[in-house]
């Protein structure tokens, strides 16, 4: 997936055990530093995704027929 050209930068806080456990994750796939800008954005992309489905598919179970 391509990081859109205007980038904004976020701060964030994550547990130390979140942050060895992804780090450790993209080290075992040969990723390196830069690479965890593009996980997060791939993870949160995937996210959104996933709600707005679920999301749809509530919606739809709650329409009469």
């Amino acid at each position: 997936m391509k990081m859109e050209e205007q980038a904004v930068r976020w701060s964030i806080k994550v547990s130390k055990d979140t942050d060895l456990t992804l780090r450790t994750f993209l080290g075992s796939r040969g990723m390196k530093k830069g690479d965890l800008s593009k996980f997060i954005e791939e993870a949160v992309r995937r996210r959104v995704l996933q709600c707005t489905i679920r999301d749809i598919r509530a919606r739809r179970r709650c329409r009469p027929r």
